[in-house]
């Protein structure tokens, strides 16, 4: 089986470092055959680096938004253009853990259209951010949680 196209867009005002870390990781994963980056604004220093980049890389766009508008406006410039297939929207300060894109393009495979599934996150020691899953809170659930029993 052929794996599907995934374009990753990135929207990033301002981010810091933790960007670089972010699009090394998505150029270095297999499962990710484009990266569209949306600047909506970043110091000049980060632009020249972003544009080396780009330039470097094949399947990279840098898109110029102009100005700050918005992730979700963002997100749509990024996706403009993008082959079908998934997209891949990732926040510019988080880092995708290899092998991530096709654990969920496996989890996708044969839901009914349109589909949209979550990652779990982890921080930078490998522990579950709990937080940002959404399961029914029961009394079990959050004495486990907190005395660090559930995986």
């Amino acid at each position: 089986m052929t794996p599907p196209v995934t374009t990753a867009i990135v929207v990033s005002y301002y981010t810091g470092p933790r960007l670089k870390e972010c699009l090394y990781a998505l150029a270095s994963d297999p499962a990710v055959t484009a990266i569209h980056i949306v600047d909506n604004g970043n110091p000049e220093s980060m632009r020249r680096w972003l544009h080396g980049f780009a330039d470097a890389r094949q399947g990279v766009k840098l898109i110029d938004a102009g100005e700050n508008i918005g992730f979700g406006a963002g997100v749509n410039l990024g996706a403009e253009g993008a082959a079908d297939g998934h997209l891949l929207i990732i926040n510019p300060d988080a880092v995708l853990k290899r092998g991530s894109v096709e654990a969920m393009a496996e989890a996708m495979a044969g839901a009914p259209a349109p589909c949209i599934i979550g990652g779990r996150i982890f921080d930078t020691h490998g522990i579950e951010a709990r937080g940002p899953r959404r399961r029914r809170l029961t009394l079990w659930r959050a004495l486990t949680s907190f005395a660090g029993w559930n995986t």
